[in-house]
């Protein structure tokens, strides 16, 4: 009421009448805009802000990283009539990717609300101190979260986000197509390309948030650019596509160049590779390695550890 403005899903596609579940399949702007009418009209705008701010909006993520900003997200009183109907598809205000990784990550997370971290263990002379999690409480009940994660799996199998698919892994997402805000509104030719994922669905384990900005290439919606590019880095996680050589009559990876890693990035690549057992010798970054590299993986990894060094040679200036 009161409002005059049309709004339309890209390009004047017509999706019909939508379900919530195809709404979110198919990134139906028009569907997003009525749930947040609704929202509006069960909650209120005074709840409906603290809602935004329940699920990270507006304050900052507490990730372990300096110069993080709270993002924009206007109290309930400064809202203009269309501020609860832009909010649901992106518009009208800031949020950074930390804030949008912790929201979106109380899927895979079962409902709790954990902050994003860059710092998994510390190592000192004492040995290796693991930093918990940090869970700022639950915020959607797992009846909820159930509902959600067959939708959001079935972006990627029959959605906008099907450039996100790998071939054997179980991925949950949204694709996301952002007009970039300057100076007198939206631009209508600029925009960040989106996706965020997660993998596999039936042990969630890692999520990846891919944002293009500006792309150059012509196409810029988040299901062509960013997605394809999510399945790119899931592909070379998983060793999918990786040279492979018959050895002994069977297929086997050919083994990675260890040099450098941490004790605790040996670990993750073993698992990636199937291999369960590790030989270590000394400690600190791996500095020599069996099987050597582009030798066949075997049972086992072994690694012997220490300082690196380098050779720095003068090489006449150039």
């Amino acid at each position: 009421p009161g409002l005059d403005i049309v709004i339309r899903d890209v390009e004047g596609e017509r999706h019909g009448v939508q379900t919530f579940r195809e709404a979110i399949i198919n990134s139906c702007n028009v569907a997003t805009v009525q749930v947040g009418g609704k929202i509006l009209n069960t909650l209120g705008k005074e709840e409906m802000y603290n809602q935004l701010r329940n699920i990270g909006f507006g304050r900052l993520s507490g990730v372990d990283l300096p110069g993080e900003t709270p993002g924009i997200l206007p109290r309930a009183k400064d809202w203009s009539l269309i501020s609860p109907y832009q909010f649901p598809i992106g518009q009208g205000l800031g949020v950074n990717i930390f804030q949008m990784v912790k929201a979106l990550n109380v899927f895979p997370s079962g409902g709790q609300f954990i902050t994003p971290t860059f710092v998994r263990a510390i190592r000192s002379g004492e040995g290796l101190t693991n930093i918990p999690k940090k869970v700022d409480g639950t915020l959607f009940s797992p009846e909820l979260v159930s509902t959600m994660l067959p939708i959001l799996e079935s972006v990627v199998i029959e959605g906008t986000g099907t450039m996100a698919r790998v071939d054997g892994i179980r991925i949950a997402g949204k694709t996301g197509t952002a007009q970039k805000a300057g100076p007198g509104g939206y631009n209508e030719e600029t925009y960040y390309s989106l996706f965020y994922g997660f993998f596999p669905v039936e042990n969630p384990t890692y999520t990846l948030y891919i944002m293009i900005d500006t792309p150059k290439a012509g196409a810029y919606y988040g299901g062509f650019v960013a997605a394809p590019m999510f399945a790119s880095i899931v592909r070379n996680l998983y060793g999918i596509g990786v040279e492979k050589e018959i050895y002994e009559g069977v297929y086997s990876w050919k083994m990675p160049d260890l040099g450098g890693y941490s004790l605790l990035d040996v670990r993750e690549i073993a698992e990636i590779y199937g291999v369960d057992k590790i030989v270590i010798h000394g400690s600190g970054c791996v500095i020599s390695q069996y099987p050597e590299i582009g030798q066949p993986v075997e049972d086992r990894f072994e690694v012997w550890l220490g300082e690196l060094s380098y050779d720095i040679r003068d090489n006449g200036g150039q």
